[in-house]
Parts: C-alpha cells; sequence; structure tokens
C-alpha cells in the first residue's frame, strides 16, 4: 500500500532508461493492483447491499399471529409452576408405563424444550417427568424475583423438594435446563462460573445420569413484533451471533458439567448455525419473544437433540 507521503525515487543517471522504465513499470503494477483491490472491495459491498428481500413466507409456522403464544403445553396444562407455587405437581409424559424414566428439570428454558424431549421420549418409550417452575434457576443460590419484587424464597423451597423427589425418583437420565439471566441476591453470585458450580451443588445427591442444557440465543427485541414490522424483509429481525449469544453463554453450564461429570447438550449451532442468527429458518418462527423458543421450532430440533443427549444409565 502506499503511505501518504510517498514520492517516486528518481532513477539514477547512470542507470540510464532502463531504471527509469523499472520504475514506472513497478509504479503502475502497485496502482493497478491497488485499485483492483478496491474494487473487489467495493464490488463485494455493492453485492451485499443488492441482497433480494427476504420476505415472511406465507406459509410459516406458526403464523405470526400464533407465534407470541406457541408455547409447550406444560405452560397450559400447569406442570410449569407459577411464581408463588411450591408444590411440583405430578407431571408424566412420553410413554407413561415406560420402563425408562425421564425428567426434565428447570425453569422456562427448561420447559421449552419440552416438545422435542416428549417426542423423544414416545419414540425411545420413556416415561418423561417433568419439574419446571417459572423463573427459577436450578442452581444452589439466593435469586431475586422481578416479578415478586423480593427474593424468590418460594423458588429456593420448590428445589429442595425437586431434589428430593429425583433422590426418591431415581430417574435414568435428569436433563436440566436454566436461564442465563438470573438476579442473585448476593453481587459476588452473578459470576456465570459460581453459578456452575452452584448448579453442580444443587444436582450432586442425584446419583442419576445428568445432562445439562446450554442455554438458548437471546434477542434484542420480541420477535413476533419485530416480524409484524417487517414482513417485507425479515432480515431486520436478525441478530448478530455475538450479540445472540453475549459473554455468558455456556460458562455456567460448562462449569456445572465439569464439576459432576454430567454430559453438555448444547444446541446452539442448531438454532443460530450461522453469523447473524436468523429470526426465520425454514419456514418457522424460531423465538415466541426475545429468549424462548416457539414450540413449532423446538418441536423440529428432535432429531438433533435426540444425538446429543446420552443414554439413559447411572454416573
Amino acid at each position: 500500500m502506499l503511505s501518504r507521503g510517498w514520492r517516486p525515487a528518481v532513477a539514477p543517471r547512470v542507470a540510464g532508461w532502463s531504471v527509469a522504465l523499472s520504475v514506472l513499470l513497478l509504479i503502475g503494477n502497485v496502482a493497478m493492483a491497488t485499485t483492483g483491490a478496491v474494487a473487489a472491495a467495493g464490488s463485494r459491498f455493492t453485492q451485499g447491499d443488492q441482497r433480494s428481500p427476504q420476505p415472511l413466507p406465507n406459509n410459516v409456522r406458526p403464523t405470526l399471529a400464533d407465534a407470541a403464544r406457541d408455547r409447550e403445553v406444560l405452560a397450559s396444562d400447569g406442570c410449569t409452576l407459577s411464581e408463588v407455587a411450591v408444590e411440583p405437581r405430578t407431571c408424566i409424559f412420553g410413554n407413561p408405563s415406560g420402563q425408562v424414566t425421564v425428567a426434565l428439570v428447570g425453569d422456562s428454558h427448561a420447559a421449552q424444550w419440552f416438545p422435542a424431549l416428549n417426542q423423544i421420549a414416545k419414540q425411545r418409550g420413556w416415561r418423561l417427568v417433568t419439574f419446571t417452575k417459572v423463573a427459577c434457576r436450578f442452581v444452589d443460590m439466593r435469586i431475586y424475583s422481578r416479578t415478586l419484587k423480593r427474593e424468590y424464597t418460594e423458588c429456593e423451597r420448590w428445589r429442595t423438594i425437586v431434589v428430593q423427589r429425583l433422590v426418591a425418583l431415581a430417574p435414568a437420565l435428569v436433563i436440566v435446563g436454566s436461564s442465563r439471566g438470573m438476579a442473585p441476591m448476593v453481587a459476588a453470585d452473578g459470576d456465570p462460573k459460581r453459578q456452575g458450580q452452584a448448579m453442580a451443588r444443587l444436582l450432586r445427591p442425584i446419583k442419576s445420569r445428568i445432562a445439562v442444557l446450554v442455554d438458548t440465543p437471546w434477542w434484542t427485541s420480541d420477535v413476533p413484533t419485530c416480524l409484524a414490522g417487517h414482513q417485507r424483509d425479515v432480515r431486520a429481525c436478525d441478530v448478530a451471533r455475538p450479540v445472540a449469544l453475549g459473554w455468558r453463554h455456556g460458562i455456567a453450564e460448562r462449569t456445572a458439567v465439569a464439576g459432576m461429570g454430567a454430559t453438555l447438550v448444547d444446541m446452539t449451532n442448531a438454532i443460530c448455525p450461522s453469523d447473524p442468527c436468523r429470526a426465520v429458518a425454514s419456514n418457522m418462527i424460531i423465538y415466541r419473544d426475545s429468549f424462548h423458543l416457539t414450540a413449532t421450532f423446538a418441536a423440529a430440533l428432535a432429531p438433533r437433540l435426540s444425538a446429543l443427549l446420552p443414554q439413559p444409565g447411572t454416573r
């Protein structure tokens, strides 16, 4: 590249015309190369600008009108407890008479995987039991409820009961999921590594094989609302992958797994395989809000999730 103060050297007289010609040819080659590089870069930029708009598919699933309500059945049948509830409900899915029992445990970010897990349970003949509670991260920590605007003591009581139930039930596999967006009562507990250690500590009494789900990417806005305003080009609702993942992504889960010899289940690349993360893929709306999968998209990921789950057994 030519520097700002560059000036062509004067050819020595002793070299004659051959040296002068060589210098001129060198300058010409550099200029052509520089011009070519700039032109190529400009061409790539222009091509990127001229991509055709990507309208919302006519056959998109769920429909845009239904997307915000496209939730797993646990949210409507009372199996996912509200903030004030404490006593876990007995909820059994898959094959209720199956010989292999598998448990799904955690907050709504665990519950969002139910459509896929229920499919897997039916295919494999598992008896699927669920223990889920709104905004209750499955970690041995005091946490704050943004809804109740106080310490979430109901979560702590619920977690204690669930661990006791799991110890007594002794499922062959426990699948755990938690949102990374918790508000701890103690500032130091905002460290995702400490949160992972707290998850391992809570799960340690359970002797079942354990799989920990990495939390899903987060959007910067409500996806159905964004799509409603950009139906002619849904790319406006895509999010840069580093933004969707954030710096905390997977840290707590990897720490928990390392602390108890569990299996890490990371579905990130199934949800966001490239940069940017898409709001619509394979004619499906991916999110029902800014951080929960639509039940339709979650169900479609059953084969990918099934391939990553460990075989039920004991630790």
